[in-house]
């Protein structure tokens, strides 16, 4: 009687174990979870929203906006502006990043500076830029539109095509920002690291547009490992539009 009692007992047991369960009802977590913990709040970062440093491995991202733009005069189609007033507001739903980019870069030798810093040195990093264009379409090569690392030029990164750009400004059209990998991967530094996108000509687009270049949204680095990145966003290039 003891064995048969013994036997039910163990097949009861061995019952709520394949079921998940234990003799005792306790839940048990699924193998290779850790437990969540829910004094804390989930944190979400996505490339539609500034890049906050450090920067864990996956895409990092620099908005144009946010540049040293103090004391630069660049060209529009009817005229210049200079510093803050180079910076334009997405209103139509263009796709910018963080609802800004920075524009009248129609000038020979304008530039765009990103300084950032990384806690390693990084080699076959990924560049993608994330631009478009106005009045005109527009195709930039490393003939047209320099491309800088830490000094060294960024040669034969292939060929970019804005295509669709509005004849005028007076529909209010903005042609949607577009993702351009380059074709040739940077290495970056332990440290300070510079990247300058220059307007490196002086094709004339239309009115007072004396060179060719894009209307400039972002930079994303990626494929740069465990690398923490980091940069200093100049937030008061956008107060301009405070109210």
């Amino acid at each position: 009687m003891k064995k048969t009692k013994f036997l039910s007992t163990l097949l009861f047991s061995l019952f709520l174990v394949g079921c998940g369960g234990t003799s005792e009802d306790t839940p048990t977590e699924k193998p290779g979870t850790d437990p969540v913990d829910t004094s804390k709040p989930t944190e979400v970062v996505t490339e539609e929203k500034p890049t906050e440093a450090p920067t864990p491995a996956g895409t990092f991202v620099m908005e144009a906006e946010y540049t040293y733009i103090t004391g630069k005069q660049g060209n529009g189609y009817s005229g210049s502006s200079t510093g803050k007033e180079m910076v334009q507001k997405d209103e139509t739903g263009a796709g910018a990043s963080n609802g800004y980019w920075l524009g009248y870069l129609y000038r020979p030798n304008m530039t765009v500076d990103f300084e950032f810093t990384s806690d390693k040195a990084v080699d076959d990093v990924t560049l993608t830029l994330r631009l478009s264009c106005e009045i005109k379409d527009i195709v930039l090569t490393s003939n047209n539109y320099k491309i800088h690392i830490n000094g060294e030029e960024v040669t034969d990164y292939g060929t970019i095509t804005l295509s669709g750009a509005p004849t005028s400004d007076s529909t209010g059209y903005v042609r949607p920002f577009t993702d351009f990998k380059c074709k040739k991967k940077i290495s970056i530094k332990e440290g300070k690291n510079t990247l300058v996108f220059t307007t490196a000509n002086s094709d004339v687009m239309a009115g007072t547009m004396i060179a060719t270049a894009p209307m400039f949204d972002c930079v994303k680095l990626s494929t740069f490992g465990d690398a923490n990145l980091s940069y200093e966003p100049i937030t008061d290039n956008l107060s301009l539009f405070e109210e």
